[in-house]
């Protein structure tokens, strides 16, 4: 995955998802349509069936029997409850689609199985929307949980934003493994308070191990409610002991030792323990968010080119051949390029160069261009975030850096084996004087050796 993050496959990738991202955008506003059509009627029909009402104020469960009795909201309500039931099929036919052209690996992603569970829970919902008081709100609840929880993980694959979506989900996941560390800290302290505690009837805290539990959390992040709790009147309300008598008189002394314990070991302690473990290490999450980025970029195209170029979606292609085109080649062919497909941008157009290249504005794009090997030719229909640019550059300058390192490494050790060579074989200079009387001794004996064998024929 580390491959990804080359300057050169992030220009690719972000180059295809241009030729893709208009169907990502269609999904995006049949979804929102759905999420904010479910989301109206929920409400709406909440308001409708148990705003100061109880369910003997309902004579008969007809079809919508609750808007008897409310002739304002008779149109909105319907008009609520069909487009969702249209938004919710369109949902459905697309994941069937998406089902058909992925077979088992349809259910090997987190996020198919979320959207599994909101349409799910939504079906069951609208169904019974009409008909059921109570149950049926709790189907409600689950499909808006799942609902808007996809829709955070579908922003997520925006190239843009996508690496914010990973680093909260890491986040979260460290901060579950720190706390679990601390569990068992926190558990002490809590069945300490309900066991000295044990007749809080008043505030109903105390009282049973859960809420109990639950209080040391709120301790955790800083809600005490220390006058309703933990002053003497309170805490003698409260505790195991009677209050008659010396030592029931001096017992709070007791419990508000531990909730200074508390004070201090969880509030302060543990609490800012785990948030700065859980950000510690924050630079590297921000790198490895990077890599994820283009990750679910590689997925979603994919995904997009699966359901674009499926047997399903042939009689749709003859009808605009171009729009449904997710071929980067061919894109890029229609700007002049044959063979060699090259294309630049010119990052310096719209400043000087200097340093200032790693102050580029993000929120700035940069046009494509076909390149023909010595210049710019035809100007695309694309354009490169600031972002691409600047991990280019970086990229660069730490070649560059590398490069340097290596070159200087390489001229000590050449020193350095120069060195050892002169003391083991003494100094170059004495060395090749003594190679040139051998080369001279050498030719005068094959002199003497010729001059000999001459006279020997002679």
């Amino acid at each position: 995955k580390s491959l990804l993050a080359h300057p050169l496959t992030e220009t690719y990738l972000h180059l295809k998802w241009l030729t893709v991202k208009k169907f990502f955008y269609i999904n995006i506003v049949l979804y929102v349509l759905y999420l904010l059509s479910l989301t109206s009627l929920t409400i709406l029909t909440a308001h409708l069936k148990y705003y100061q009402k109880n369910a003997s104020d309902f004579d008969n469960f007809e079809f919508a029997f609750f808007l008897d009795g409310e002739p304002e909201y008779v149109v909105p309500w319907h008009l609520l409850q069909w487009v969702s039931f249209v938004a919710v099929s369109s949902i459905t036919v697309r994941e069937l689609i998406q089902l058909f052209t992925e077979k088992t690996q349809y259910f090997k992603s987190s996020e198919n199985l979320i959207e599994i569970a909101a349409l799910l829970s939504t079906w069951a919902y609208l169904i019974m929307n009409p008909f059921v008081l109570e149950v049926e709100a709790i189907f409600g609840a689950v499909a808006m949980f799942f609902a808007w929880w996809e829709m955070t993980l579908m922003l997520g694959r925006i190239p843009s934003i996508g690496m914010y979506t990973y680093m909260s989900t890491q986040v979260i996941r460290q901060l579950v493994l720190f706390f679990m560390v601390y569990i068992t800290s926190l558990f002490a302290f809590a069945i300490t308070l309900h066991l000295l505690l044990v007749r809080d009837t008043n505030n109903g805290v105390f009282d049973n191990p859960w809420t109990s539990c639950l209080k040391v959390l709120m301790l955790m992040i800083g809600e005490y409610d220390f006058m309703d709790t933990f002053t003497w009147a309170s805490i003698k309300d409260s505790q195991v002991v009677s209050k008659e008598g010396g030592f029931g008189d001096m017992f709070p002394i007791f419990v508000q030792a531990v909730f200074i314990l508390v004070l201090f070991l969880v509030s302060i302690i543990i609490a800012n323990l785990i948030t700065g473990l859980t950000v510690n290490n924050i630079s590297e999450l921000y790198k490895k968010a990077g890599v994820y980025k283009l990750g679910k970029t590689v997925k979603q195209i994919k995904s997009s080119e699966e359901f674009v170029n499926g047997r399903l979606m042939t009689q749709f292609k003859k009808c605009n051949s171009n729009f449904w085109e997710t071929s980067l080649f061919k894109k890029l062919k229609k700007g002049g390029l044959d063979e060699d497909i090259r294309v630049c941008v010119e990052p310096n157009a719209v400043q000087t160069h200097d340093e200032s290249i790693m102050k580029l504005i993000d929120a700035e794009n940069y046009e494509v261009y076909t390149f023909d090997g010595q210049q710019k030719k035809t100007k695309l229909e694309m354009q490169l975030p600031s972002w691409i640019i600047r991990y280019t550059f970086e990229h660069l300058r730490e070649k560059e850096k590398v490069q340097k390192e290596l070159n200087a490494s390489l001229q000590e050790n050449i020193k350095v084996t120069q060195r050892d060579y002169e003391s083991v074989y003494g100094e170059t200079d004495t060395l090749k004087k003594k190679q040139k009387n051998f080369k001279t001794g050498s030719q005068s004996h094959r002199k003497k050796s010729n001059h000999g064998q001459k006279s020997r024929q002679s």
